[in-house]
């Protein structure tokens, strides 16, 4: 153990946040964008099948829910879009199991699961910025 005025001093705080609503702006941009992209691609690439009709569903919730989340800030935002997410996901993957078209594959369950997290996390952001 070290003795003396350098043990006394206590470690550098963490920076303070001077922006707090920085990030949930900016992660509620990128949501709409994902929002918007799932869509475009449940309309046009999908031809609107019941897959394409599910996404295109999902797009539009997911903007239904950051925008109430921005209005009211309550906690049941970032638990109705975990419902969203969790069955969108379950519907992408027994779709891919029974053969229907989605237009990415195997590979599209990471991108939308990584999609999926983005729409989470910005609302959750927004959830938790100050008022």
């Amino acid at each position: 153990m070290l003795s003396g005025p350098r043990a006394a001093r206590r470690p550098n705080p963490p920076e303070p946040n001077r922006h707090p609503g920085r990030g949930a702006l900016l992660f509620s941009i990128l949501s709409i964008i994902v929002s918007l992209l799932f869509i475009f691609y449940g309309v046009t690439l999908v031809r609107l099948n019941l897959f394409g009709i599910t996404t295109v569903a999902y797009g539009v919730l997911n903007l239904l829910v950051l925008a109430c989340a921005y209005h009211l800030r309550v906690r049941w935002c970032v638990t109705a879009i975990q419902t969203f997410a969790g069955a969108y996901l379950l519907f992408y993957v027994l779709a891919l199991s029974t053969g229907m078209e989605t237009g990415l594959g195997v590979s599209g369950i990471l991108v939308v699961s990584l999609a999926l997290w983005c729409n989470w996390f910005a609302i959750t952001k927004v959830i938790r910025q100050p008022g």
